[in-house]
């Protein structure tokens, strides 16, 4: 296949991986889950990630790179970072998926 049809279908060296986040908050105060909402999305955007999906009730997420693919460092660091917020329970982090 030509690199051009591979980019375009995001396949070999264009691939993007993603990991799928579901948790749950021990927190039910609405202003407190929207802080802690802000807390959660500048951690992963200072490492270049973004994330889409439901939240405020149970999380579930999907994390990547801004611009280009999630690598296993980017699981373990989202997974350090939620374990070490007290309100945090449930965590499940998913492998690396072709998003």
């Amino acid at each position: 296949m030509r690199k051009r049809l591979r980019k375009k279908q995001h396949l070999g060296e264009f691939r993007e991986d993603e990991f799928n986040v579901t948790f749950s908050l021990t927190i039910d105060k609405e202003s407190d889950q929207v802080e802690f909402l802000d807390h959660f999305l500048a951690a992963i955007e200072a490492n270049g990630l973004v994330c889409r999906g439901n939240c405020f009730t149970e999380w579930d997420l999907f994390v990547t790179m801004d611009n280009g693919s999630a690598i296993e460092t980017d699981r373990t660091y989202v997974l350090n970072w939620l374990e070490s917020q007290q309100m945090v329970k449930d965590i499940v982090i998913g492998p690396l998926v072709d998003a």
